[in-house]
């Protein structure tokens, strides 16, 4: 009996939610993800970048979010040469502008040149959806 407990250390960050929730893997070795922490660091790294980057908009608290951000680091690192990702903690930011515009969380939209595209990907998406997005974008 007292081996199973003593398995049961093994699988600690399973059950520790703050260690569960680190996605580590994906930004490990991405130069090309970075996190957006507050309103002066969306100015700076995202409205006066000169590059494509895909935006994710997140809650740190929201399940779906869990989910389809994994996901969009993915794409992210598969077309590294082509965008970066920028991580934006809804929560963070009191531009009432732009919570206007991101109407829905896990969202994803693009920017270049400090100005966001028309179209905005909503709630959670399989990866083939994400990837056909990414590619009307990188089109344009």
């Amino acid at each position: 009996m007292f081996g199973n407990i003593v398995k049961l250390e093994n699988f600690r960050p399973f059950f520790n939610p703050i260690l569960r929730n680190i996605s580590v893997s994906s930004k490990l070795f991405a130069n090309n993800i970075f996190i957006v922490a507050n309103d002066q660091d969306f100015e700076d790294k995202v409205l006066k970048s000169q590059k494509l980057l895909m935006v994710g908009f997140f809650e740190p608290y929201c399940n779906l979010c869990k989910m389809q951000l994994p996901r969009a680091e993915k794409i992210a690192n598969e077309y590294k040469d082509k965008f970066s990702l920028a991580e934006v903690d809804i929560e963070q930011q009191t531009d009432v502008e732009l919570k206007t515009v991101i109407k829905r969380i896990p969202s994803l939209a693009f920017y270049k040149n400090g100005e966001m595209s028309k179209e905005i990907l909503e709630g959670v998406r399989e990866m083939e959806e994400i990837r056909n997005f990414v590619e009307q974008n990188i089109e344009k």
